[in-house]
């Protein structure tokens, strides 16, 4: 039979813990022995500080110099202008211009107004760079200077398209 649904052990349980006293004194003073503890082991931490603490900071400080340099060098290399990805995106457009350009060859430019389209596209994709060089990191901006790029390849690709091939 369990015992905690005994009535007896109830009784008994509850006479006991009515009987104890309220509040405990040691017999002897811990405090002391405590204390003495406590000063024991900052005074061994104090001494024998292990290895693997000391070259955990000194790594810790190198990577920390480390970061703060290569930080530095790269933020003043963004702060001259626009960032690698951007000058990438620009150097592939140029690179895709050009070979389409060439792939047309001496085909006529069936769109009249060509030149005035490209121009306008030209002058936004400048706007953006200048942009771009105050707030290099802005993706609304990158994204803007990558569609007037694809709208730009676009464009020379309709200009040189014959119309009975665009049906």
């Amino acid at each position: 039979m369990n015992n905690s649904t005994d009535p007896n052990f109830e009784k008994a349980l509850q006479t006991s813990l009515n009987s104890m006293p309220e509040t405990m004194v040691p017999k002897r003073d811990l405090w002391r022995g405590i204390d003495q503890a406590i000063t024991k082991k900052q005074q061994d931490s104090e001494v024998h500080k292990p290895i693997w603490n000391v070259l955990g900071a000194v790594g810790t400080a190198v990577a920390l110099a480390l970061f703060v340099v290569s930080y530095f060098s790269s933020w003043s290399e963004h702060q001259l202008g626009v960032t690698e990805p951007v000058k990438l995106m620009a150097n592939n457009f140029a690179k895709d211009k050009k070979a389409l350009l060439a792939s047309f060859g001496s085909q006529p430019i069936v769109v009249s107004n060509l030149e005035q389209q490209l121009s306008e596209l030209a002058e936004a994709e400048l706007s953006v760079t200048e942009a771009l060089e105050k707030d290099p990191n802005n993706p609304a901006l990158i994204r803007m200077l990558a569609n007037i790029y694809k709208q730009q390849l676009v464009l020379i690709q309709k200009a040189h398209q014959n119309p009975i091939n665009q049906i």
